[in-house]
């Protein structure tokens, strides 16, 4: 098996997650042995072009692309993805959850075929099916269920600030960052770190989090 040479294109100067999530990826593909290969990839410049990456990938023998551009910038990384096929080079492609859109496969066409995204929350059919029913339209983005769950989070800590002394943010964050907070939402039961707030979910069988792929220009489970 040939070695993995993966290039993460990310926009780091709009985001600060962006920067975390390039840096945890990169950790992954350093501890399999792969090799990281640095691109100018910043899609929030005005002047990017698409075919530099190309000419990375093609220089460097790449066999793998991240793409994980901020939501505005989600066009610009399907030009990439583009970019690829009509220069014919076949590598595997990856994704940030900002991709997991419909917008992806409407705009990229065959050129996203095979791009695989980790999400933090893939709804089964139970849940398709309810959210149909109650809205009257497909759910199709983490993004509704994400925000359901913070808002829950936010309130179930404010019920416990009232019962405070001081019921200030300061309180609320230490609230929060309790190890003994937890909440039970739709992606699963968690809580959040004490140190730097990330979610973290409590039971590995309740994880919601998922590896999807575009098969036949649909989002499909893989993991």
């Amino acid at each position: 098996m040939p070695q993995p040479k993966v290039a993460v294109c990310v926009d780091t100067n709009v985001s600060p997650d962006q920067q975390d999530f390039r840096s945890q990826f990169k950790y992954v593909v350093s501890a399999y042995k792969g090799q990281n290969i640095e691109i100018p990839c910043e899609l929030a410049d005005s002047n990017f072009n698409p075919l530099s990456v190309v000419e990375v990938i093609r220089k460097n023998k790449v066999n793998s692309l991240l793409i994980a551009p901020y939501v505005n910038n989600l066009p610009k990384g399907i030009e990439i993805f583009k970019a690829l096929q009509e220069n014919q080079l076949q590598i595997k492609l990856f994704g940030s959850p900002t991709l997991y859109t419909e917008q992806t496969i409407k705009l990229g066409g065959k050129a996203v075929e095979g791009l695989t995204l980790s999400v933090p929350y893939y709804p089964d059919e139970k849940e398709k099916n309810s959210f149909r029913q109650l809205w009257h339209t497909e759910l199709k983005s983490w993004r509704s269920p994400m925000a359901k769950d913070a808002t829950k989070a936010i309130a179930t800590g404010l019920e416990q600030l009232l019962r405070q002394p001081q019921a200030t943010r300061k309180e609320l964050d230490n609230i929060l960052r309790n190890p003994n907070f937890k909440v039970k939402g739709a992606t699963g039961e968690f809580n959040f770190d004490k140190n730097v707030g990330e979610r973290r979910f409590l039971f590995q069988k309740g994880r919601t989090d998922a590896l999807i792929q575009i098969q036949n220009g649909k989002f499909v489970k893989i993991e």
